[in-house]
């Protein structure tokens, strides 16, 4: 792999369990291949939005891949994401952990039926 590549496995759709180690349960991990020359904050934001996901509270990423022993780094803006193309020129690799907000729900008004009360026996 030459250094000017790099592969991107996105975890989305899981949350973060944290009892009795912290780990991303649930969702799909998706492997996109990129020019490390081509690739931003942005592009982060595209995927996720590309299988579905609106609502993204932070991108975090371990130096140990799967192995979150070493922590996890926060990738929030174009500063924080040069960081994490750092780490990627050293492995080639980097697994991206999405972490979503919760989707505000859309509230329908529906009109309330009430029944008189009646008298209790």
């Amino acid at each position: 792999m030459s250094w000017d590549k790099c592969v991107v496995y996105m975890h989305s759709g899981g949350t973060f369990v944290t009892n009795p180690c912290a780990t991303y349960v649930g969702g799909e991990v998706l492997q996109w291949d990129f020019d490390l020359y081509f690739l931003c904050y942005y592009t982060l934001c595209e995927m996720v939005a590309e299988v579905g996901y609106r609502a993204v509270r932070n991108f975090l990423y371990c130096e140990g891949g799967i192995d979150f022993s070493k922590g996890l780094s926060v990738c929030y803006d174009n500063s924080s994401f040069i960081e994490m193309i750092n780490h990627i020129r050293k492995i080639g690799s980097i697994h991206v952990y999405v972490e979503h907000e919760v989707d505000t729900p859309d509230v329908v008004d529906v009109p309330c039926c009430c029944l008189p009360l009646g008298k209790g026996k």
